[in-house]
């Protein structure tokens, strides 16, 4: 089956812009919509915020973030999708050498008092 039934919760900061703007299920055509980016499309569309979200908006189940690129078969009927409001504008993805630079950063913190091998 590739229709699948969303619950959709919105942050408050949209709420507050948008006082219509309450907890609503979407249909979810996976064929149509194949990434979660088709599928944020959508809902800007559907619940009318390109006005509340001028730089779009986020997913998240359970409070971790949805990338834009993975694919909408990872939702699932039983999942609470919470919609947020992107800040600004993002090129993407973070580049891999942010990633490890601050991993790097964290891996030395912890060893400072320690004798190092």
């Amino acid at each position: 089956m590739n229709t699948r039934r969303i619950k959709v919760v919105f942050d408050r900061e949209i709420r507050q812009r948008k006082k219509d703007a309450r907890p609503s299920f979407a249909l979810l055509d996976r064929v149509q919509y194949p990434r979660i980016s088709d599928f944020c499309e959508r809902l800007i569309h559907l619940f009318d915020l390109s006005g509340v979200c001028p730089h779009g908006i986020t997913l998240s189940i359970n409070g971790d973030l949805i990338l834009p690129s993975e694919t909408s078969h990872i939702l699932r009927e039983t999942d609470i999708v919470r919609v947020g409001m992107t800040k600004e504008s993002l090129p993407g993805i973070v580049p891999e050498a942010k990633i490890e630079h601050d991993l790097i950063e964290v891996k030395e913190e912890s060893y400072e008092g320690q004798e190092r091998v």
